[in-house]
């Protein structure tokens, strides 16, 4: 199982913020969106990563009135870790584990194709994983009668 067939099966992968962006206009993205992180750039360029994570940090350390005043690329994440659609999903997740992160984008030869979280993986492994065990079960039971 490949990143590019976990990346098809989801609705809109990813959302863009400028990295002038205030945070307050970030959280409001997020919240509208139903998203936990957004990419930070421009023109399809991923310059960094705004996640929960960061945004609860900023808020604890700068307080609810400088969230208003304050730029996306402030705070943001500059360790971009990237996948490719054709990585495998075992690869990706352990990438993703060794290198503490949630959420990476997924780049081709064409560019930007959207973002994949540790949520997407594990999900798509149980789901193929159960789908095994019931065809295992179907199997044995179609041999005892």
């Amino acid at each position: 199982m490949t990143i590019g067939i976990v990346l098809g099966q989801k609705q809109k992968s990813h959302f863009m913020i400028a990295p002038t962006a205030t945070l307050a206009e970030a959280i409001a993205l997020m919240r509208r969106e139903s998203v936990g992180v957004l990419l930070v750039g421009a023109g399809g360029r991923v310059d960094g990563i705004l996640g929960e994570r960061e945004v609860v940090r900023a808020a604890r350390a700068l307080g609810v009135a400088g969230l208003a005043v304050t730029p996306v690329d402030a705070v943001m994440s500059r360790r971009v870790q990237a996948c490719r659609p054709e990585d495998s999903l075992r690869q990706v997740a352990s990438r993703m584990i060794a290198r503490d992160v949630r959420h990476m984008p997924v780049i081709d030869d064409r560019g930007l194709r959207g973002v994949v979280s540790l949520s997407d993986i594990f999900t798509r492994r149980l789901h193929d994983a159960l789908r095994e065990v019931a065809d295992g079960y179907a199997a044995v039971a179609g041999t005892v009668r």
